[in-house]
């Protein structure tokens, strides 16, 4: 099951997102850790980018923030299970 996302989790990977290095290390990891996602991903925004070049960029910007959001609320989650009290 895909973890309920927190709106402070929300707001935090939408400034992280403002910057560049951080989109670069998020992407990284997806490739590292969901190689499978990452190729869809870019399939699908290759394809959209075919009819318009900003609508692939968009996409792509859209898929980041997902995952980014899941993946850091998944990390939250799990440090709450392992050493909540």
């Amino acid at each position: 099951m895909l973890p309920k996302v927190s709106k402070e989790v929300i707001i935090e990977v939408l400034k992280g997102t403002e910057r560049p290095q951080n989109v670069r290390e998020s992407w990284k990891e997806m490739i590292a850790n969901n190689p499978e996602l990452f190729g869809c991903l870019t399939d699908i925004a290759v394809r959209a980018a075919l009819k318009e070049e900003i609508r692939g960029e968009m996409f792509l910007r859209g898929a980041l923030c997902v995952w980014e959001t899941l993946r850091v609320q998944d990390e939250i989650d799990e440090m709450d299970d392992n050493w909540s009290v």
